[in-house]
């Protein structure tokens, strides 16, 4: 009943290549089978807990961002983001183990035990950066770089050095969304980029940033500072309506 099972990591980033993050969840699943603390479960179908995550790769620098999810809900128990080097996978892959054994739910103090899963404060927001859409005409000369791609990968790393978030992969469960297109008028080119909260299915926030194809890294820098920067926003509106929706008191205790 209390069985967990590894799902594959995903690789967000190019520089570790597409087997990192499936290596890392093999890795990781043997060293929470050889701690002799829980069940490790072959595949999901027969888990009562998941552990989801993605690994993204820039030069040396690695991090790893894991989630333990009740199988039975799909609620996001604990989110941990582990910091490390190309060098030292073996510790990372440690790290993460370390933190799904502590976290379990066996493992948690009673009352957030009791209540079935982390406060809401201490379990970053899970926030999905899509791929952006190149929305130029065909006859267009391409661009010396992948500009959606980098937008796209600016924006993760950025986000994934906020304490409050935890980047997952575009397929997986998200509370936020980011994502948008690009447009090239010869010289000219043009970024559109939204946020959107998932749970509402609402567009929280959209930008419009435009730029020339001989500075492309000022309008990526650009283009990831200011959706950066309404992120921070949205978050902290959501953690103010959340705080003000606890403390209201509840209706119908008048006697």
């Amino acid at each position: 009943p209390h069985a967990v099972a590894v799902a594959p990591f995903a690789s967000l980033g190019a520089a570790g290549g597409p087997g990192l993050g499936p290596d890392l969840g093999r890795a990781v699943a043997a060293r929470l089978a050889e701690s002799g603390r829980v069940t490790v479960a072959g595949d999901e179908a027969g888990a009562r807990y998941v552990v989801r995550g993605g690994v993204q790769q820039v030069g040396e620098a690695v991090r790893v961002t894991a989630r333990i999810v009740d199988a039975s809900d799909g609620a996001v128990l604990h989110a941990v983001k582990i910091d490390g080097a190309a060098g030292g996978l073996a510790t990372i892959e440690a790290g993460v183990a370390a933190a799904v054994l502590d976290n379990l739910p066996a493992a948690r103090r009673p009352a957030a035990a009791a209540a079935g899963r982390q406060p809401a404060a201490e379990t970053p927001s899970a926030l999905a950066v899509l791929p952006f859409d190149d929305l130029t005409s065909g006859d267009a000369p391409a661009l010396d770089v992948d500009l959606a791609d980098s937008i796209a990968r600016a924006i993760a790393a950025r986000a994934g050095a906020l304490p409050a978030v935890t980047v997952v992969a575009p397929a997986d469960p998200a509370a936020w969304a980011i994502g948008g297109g690009i447009q090239r008028v010869g010289p000219r080119v043009r970024v559109t980029a939204r946020l959107t909260d998932v749970g509402r299915g609402a567009v929280v926030t959209a930008i419009k940033v435009d730029g020339t194809v001989d500075a492309l890294a000022d309008l990526r820098s650009r283009v990831a500072a200011l959706m950066i920067e309404n992120l921070r926003d949205a978050l902290a509106g959501a953690a103010a309506d959340n705080a003000e929706a606890a403390a209201r008191p509840r209706e119908g205790r008048r006697s």
